[in-house]
């Protein structure tokens, strides 16, 4: 499975990708610089939609009648 906890700055819409503690740090930096920590983009938010860094994996589809039995949002 793919799916895995990411980390979303608004509201830019960027998506990153295997923080790890060491990170913390410059990611936190480049969010107040106002510039993306470009090692760990997974997504970026181009307006109309979202664009997937090179070399990142697609996430999995899921079923959407599953998904609304499941969810706790109703």
């Amino acid at each position: 499975m793919h799916d895995k906890c990411v980390v979303i700055a608004y509201p830019k819409g960027t998506w990153y990708k295997d923080l790890k503690p060491e990170d913390i740090s410059p990611f936190v930096d480049s969010l107040l610089a106002n510039e993306d920590y470009t090692e760990k983009v997974s997504h970026s938010f181009l307006g109309d939609g979202f664009e997937r860094a090179e070399g990142v994996v697609a996430g999995v589809t899921k079923d959407k009648e599953k998904v609304i039995r499941v969810s706790k949002i109703k």
